[in-house]
């Protein structure tokens, strides 16, 4: 099994699983020249990490974000932070609540 996988290669793993090279949202597009003005991410629980690979492009861009925020605690929170830190004139919209944690499900900031 294999593949290209954003410039990256996905093969087998010795142990019969796969693994998969990833990049970042800055290499993949604002490295390239690219601008994107919408992002949504539902990374179970890896949404800060997304959020750091792509600082260049929030900061210079500010896209619009739609990004979950109920993996782990307070991390809507994390998220806000994080996001008015590369770029401060973010306004956010918090939505849904998980019945399991009491999180919020959904973060827009625009």
């Amino acid at each position: 099994m294999g593949g290209e996988v954003f410039g990256g290669g996905l093969q087998n793993s010795p142990d019969g699983g796969s693994c998969v090279s990833v990049t970042t949202i800055d290499k993949l597009f604002y490295d390239q020249g690219k601008r994107i003005t919408y992002l949504k991410a539902d990374l179970e629980g890896s949404e800060i990490e997304m959020l750091k690979g792509a600082s260049k492009t929030i900061r210079e861009y500010k896209p619009k974000i739609a990004i979950t925020t109920y993996h782990k605690k307070d991390d809507h929170i994390k998220i806000m932070n994080s996001l008015k830190k590369m770029n401060p004139s973010y306004n956010f919209s918090l939505r849904g609540i998980d019945w399991r944690h009491g999180n919020p499900i959904m973060l827009h900031a625009w």
